[in-house]
């Protein structure tokens, strides 16, 4: 065996050939954890930047929307807002500058949250829901802001008189929903629901003309083609319409339930805060 090829020097060139190719896998890694770390680095900073973004672009818009909500505001009333209100608001605003109603929601909170006067009423809570909001949403918020009156729909099959399938359709509700689909409204009805700000009653009563303006608006008659339903009833029930049904009659309904939608007390603080006018529910009818 030659000086070249005994088992020492084959092990030093062996560690000699690993070492570059081990350096260039630890540098290969550290690059991607790098990478990584950069990454989660750079997401954690966002609301930083945005933030920074925020005080460098709209500082001088963003004062003079705060002055003119606390115009009526005594200098001795004015405090610091708390940081729980007003780091998530400030991240609200500069994410909404291209929507003006959530940008203008969060900007009353922020407001509210620095007179001394209304801090109190400002809950941690509030930023968040007008976090779970669209601009749909916000808008049915205003436009339900005194109740409105609805139906509950279900969708009646049948065949040969005998009926095959009912099931719960949607919620309708006498809103302005001209530039907005019933799907899209419904699920912004149920967002707000969800969201504990509105409830539905059905015992809250309004006038009849009411209830008859919303049976023959374009809303319910898109949802019914949508739903393919040939007729629409309304019952005060989903049994009565059903015992209503005769044999002869078409087989696809929708059988309309009057109910209403109002603010719960939480939508009212919140309304109020939001300087939306929200008053109490109609009172009951008999």
């Amino acid at each position: 065996m030659s000086e070249k090829d005994t088992p020492a020097t084959l092990v030093s060139e062996g560690k000699a050939l690993v070492k570059p190719i081990y350096e260039d896998a630890a540098q290969s890694t550290l690059r991607e954890v790098s990478t990584v770390v950069s990454s989660i680095t750079r997401a954690a900073l966002s609301p930083v930047r945005i933030l920074a973004s925020l005080a460098n672009e709209r500082a001088d818009m963003l004062e003079a929307s705060l002055l003119e909500r606390l115009r009526g505001t005594p200098k001795n009333e004015l405090v610091d807002p708390p940081g729980h209100v007003a780091l998530p608001a400030l991240l609200g605003i500069a994410a909404n500058q291209d929507e003006d109603l959530l940008r203008n929601m969060y900007l009353d909170l922020l407001a509210a949250s620095m007179d001394r006067r209304r801090a109190g009423e400002v809950h941690p809570a509030y930023v968040k829901l007008v976090g779970e909001m669209s601009p749909s949403d916000a808008l049915l918020l205003k436009s339900v802001s005194n109740g409105v009156p609805g139906f509950n729909a279900f969708v009646v099959h049948r065949s040969n008189g005998e009926m095959v399938s009912s099931y719960r359709g949607a919620p309708f509700f006498l809103l302005d929903t001209s530039t907005a689909s019933w799907r899209s409204v419904n699920r912004s009805v149920e967002n707000l629901v969800r969201l504990g700000l509105f409830t539905t009653d059905h015992e809250l009563r309004y006038p009849r003309d009411h209830y008859d303006e919303l049976r023959d608006s374009e809303t319910v008659k898109a949802a019914a083609h949508d739903l393919q339903c040939d007729a629409v009833m309304v019952a005060p029930t989903l049994k009565q319409g059903l015992s209503r049904l005769r044999y002869e009659e078409p087989d696809h309904w929708m059988i309309l339930c009057r109910t209403a939608l109002h603010p719960t007390s939480m939508g009212r603080s919140l309304g109020k805060l939001l300087s939306l006018e929200v008053p109490e529910p109609p009172s009951s009818e008999s």
